[in-house]
């Protein structure tokens, strides 16, 4: 099995003496407060925060692409300068928009430079629209306003609905973040102000809380899921930050094994495991909580019930690993890949793939069968 041993007369040791199920770098009580996934973190945001609702200040937003759009279409919809929303959001393929990437919205009357500039001061994100929902049969306005854990007042008045009795399917509605009304800063809504629908940890599975995107290189899924994860509350950290930063390693916990241009499912152009990942997520701004959860996934249910994405390790063609001893020990399994868990159900885990820019479904059996295969190697990522 793997293991992040120094020595290989240590079995089941990590290099710091932490056996695999303990937690990682970082100590956290995931379970405290289940929070709803699609809200931006409040904390992150509390000392750039103001209130988009009955104020006349410029109010920048944030947008998540959907499929089709394009720099103009976003644009015109909201009715900004195409370029202001460029030059103050990271794309990863400018000038085109790739679904899933949260870009921001300026103010309709900022300039370009005007909106660089208000985007570089709010960290590159702004937490007035926290995602896009489309309507589909059967949806009243009450129950996407329960749904999202949002103000129906709210909900109406940011998407200008005149009767929003009448929904129709395809329609497009901005979901606004919780604003409190006393301080006009992002709060965070408890399962309490969810209603039902997001009480069970079920990771509200059909409204992904976090964005797909495809992996910009051969064997980066790792680092795409970092970016993936990332994006979730707000920019996320590029793919290029970790390959300028990470050095090559044999062990995959000390680095990246092999050539990330590599074919993949073998063992010596392979990837990298969470530990490496680390740093740079916190040079970001992010805690990374390093986690083994075996073949128990108490505590990737506590993480995603506490609004962290988790990218996971998952072992596809089963137990295939091969141990070596040449930098450490490390376990390497043929057929890894990695993902971004946002949510479960009785049914299985819904993630983000990298591979396939898209989100999929894993029954439970099959999930922790190639989960654990690897020790359910596991990495959190929320802001710190």
């Amino acid at each position: 099995m793997l293991t992040m041993m120094t020595t290989p007369d240590e079995p089941g040791r990590r290099p710091d003496g932490q056996p695999p199920t303990a937690r990682g770098w970082r100590t956290v009580e995931p379970a405290r407060h289940r929070v709803l996934r699609i809200i931006v973190v409040a904390g992150l945001l509390a000392s750039i925060v103001t209130s988009a609702f009955g104020q006349e200040a410029a109010a920048q937003q944030r947008y998540r692409v959907q499929p089709g759009d394009t720099l103009s279409s976003v644009a015109d919809a909201f009715g900004v300068d195409p370029e202001a929303i460029l030059r103050s959001s990271y794309l990863a393929d400018p000038p085109n928009l790739t679904a899933g990437e949260v870009i921001i919205i300026p103010d309709p009357g900022q300039s370009p430079d005007e909106a660089a500039e208000d985007a570089a001061s709010r960290v590159g994100t702004s937490p007035w629209v926290s995602g896009v929902y489309y309507v589909v049969s059967g949806d009243t306005i009450e129950m996407i306003a329960a749904d999202f854990g949002v103000s129906l007042a709210a909900l109406i008045e940011i998407n200008a609905l005149d009767d929003p009795d009448l929904l129709t399917v395809g329609q497009r509605l901005l979901i606004p973040a919780q604003i409190d009304e006393a301080t006009g800063e992002a709060v965070a809504a408890s399962s309490d102000e969810v209603g039902t629908a997001n009480t069970s940890g079920s990771g509200n599975p059909n409204h992904p809380w976090v964005p797909t995107h495809a992996q910009l290189r051969n064997l980066s899924c790792e680092y795409a899921s970092a970016f993936i994860a990332t994006s979730a509350f707000g920019s996320g950290v590029p793919e290029s930050a970790f390959w300028d930063s990470i050095p090559r390693a044999k062990n995959p916990h000390y680095g990246f094994r092999g050539d990330i241009d590599g074919p993949w499912g073998g063992y010596d152009d392979y990837g990298i495991y969470p530990e490496p990942l680390v740093p740079v997520l916190n040079d970001w701004g992010f805690v990374a909580d390093v986690f083994y959860g075996m073949y128990d996934p108490s505590l990737l249910k506590d993480h995603l019930d506490a609004g962290h994405p988790v990218i996971v390790w998952l072992a596809l063609w089963g137990d295939t690993g091969v141990r070596y001893t040449n930098e450490g020990t490390y376990t390497v399994f043929a057929g890894e890949h990695v993902v971004v868990a946002h949510g479960y159900d009785s049914t299985g885990v819904y993630f983000s793939d990298p591979a396939k820019d898209t989100y999929k479904h894993m029954d439970w059996d099959s999930f922790i069968n190639a989960w654990g295969a690897s020790d359910g190697m596991s990495l959190a990522v929320y802001p710190a």
